[in-house]
């Protein structure tokens, strides 16, 4: 699992930085917690390993400013049915989707 002194690493030099710092600690662990699940719920799997590659950390990061700067999002609602709404800047750091062949349809 993340910690806040990487997560406070990650922002040092992050334009975010003031902004993640004004919060708690207990709402950036809260945040960064649910960024992993959200993460990993993009990469489909189940939960992220204990040896993040780079980019899935810093997409955690990301996702844990966005959340904790939109609060209305943190249940991932939007109306009556639950989806996965990720920050663009989290999306950046996630490998692209695979294409589907075409052939493969059916």
């Amino acid at each position: 699992m993340l910690t806040l002194q990487e997560a406070h690493d990650f922002f040092a030099e992050h334009l975010s930085n003031e902004s993640f710092s004004k919060f708690p600690a207990e709402k950036q662990l809260a945040a960064i917690r649910t960024a992993a699940n959200d993460i990993a719920a993009a990469a489909g799997i189940p939960e992220l390993p204990d040896n993040l590659p780079v980019n899935l950390r810093n997409a955690v990061f990301e996702q844990a400013i966005f959340l904790l700067l939109n609060p209305h999002l943190i249940t991932g609602s939007t109306g009556s049915d639950t989806v996965l709404v990720l920050s663009p800047r989290a999306k950046a750091w996630l490998p692209p989707a695979p294409a589907v062949c075409p052939l493969l349809r059916g």
